[in-house]
């Protein structure tokens, strides 16, 4: 959990919860009680350091949803209202891979055509972005050929980062490489749409 608190560094505060199973081997109601020690733990320690943040309702139930591919026109989720026809056609997708959007600090949208992986953009807020930007900036080798751009949100979330990149996968062919169209401009807008969309839902302005 991630709460507005002037008081800390960084402008928030910070709670995680980890366990040493992995979540797919998790009931529903293990998952559960994890996410309410975290929220449980955050009220406490927000209200110990006076923070301005809300917290919320402490968890009945946790999203365990598994990635969905849909065609891109029917999304719902994470990438919901980012590829329109027009830039669809013209990227070649057929397809997005998404997960249900919330407020997550880490999110995805896949695009593809078909079976065939195109482009993953990935959305960062708070302490992942920075942790993003910095090894970026640390070894820019690893993001030749990525699109990025980010918005200032303030508060805990601070700058939120947004990257496309294209995604190396085997074609039906057998050839292998990054098979989407290197249309940088059209690429761009797809990026903007996607920070804008997932941008609006943690609270931060129209990039």
């Amino acid at each position: 959990m991630l709460v507005d608190c002037k008081a800390m560094a960084g402008a928030g505060l910070l709670v995680t919860a980890e366990t040493s199973w992995k979540s797919e081997d998790l009931s529903a109601r293990q998952v559960l009680q994890v996410a309410r020690v975290a929220t449980d733990t955050a009220r406490r320690a927000a209200r110990h350091a006076q923070c301005e943040g809300a917290l919320g309702e402490r968890p009945g139930t946790v999203d365990r949803t598994e990635w969905r591919m849909r065609p891109v026109g029917r999304a719902t989720g994470t990438c919901r209202g980012v590829v329109t026809g027009r830039e669809a056609a013209r990227l070649r997708v057929t397809d997005v891979t998404e997960k249900p959007a919330g407020r997550a600090l880490t999110e995805q949208c896949e695009l593809s055509r078909g079976e065939l992986d195109l482009f993953r953009m990935t959305a960062y807020y708070g302490p992942s972005a920075e942790e993003e930007m910095y090894l970026d900036g640390r070894y820019p080798g690893t993001v030749k050929g990525t699109y990025t751009r980010t918005i200032e949100c303030g508060g805990a979330i601070g700058t939120a980062y947004f990257k496309l990149v294209g995604v190396k996968d085997k074609a039906a062919d057998g050839a292998v490489g990054t098979h989407g169209t290197s249309d940088p401009a059209a690429l761009k807008r797809v990026l903007k749409s996607y920070a804008t969309a997932s941008g609006k839902r943690h609270g931060c302005p129209a990039p």
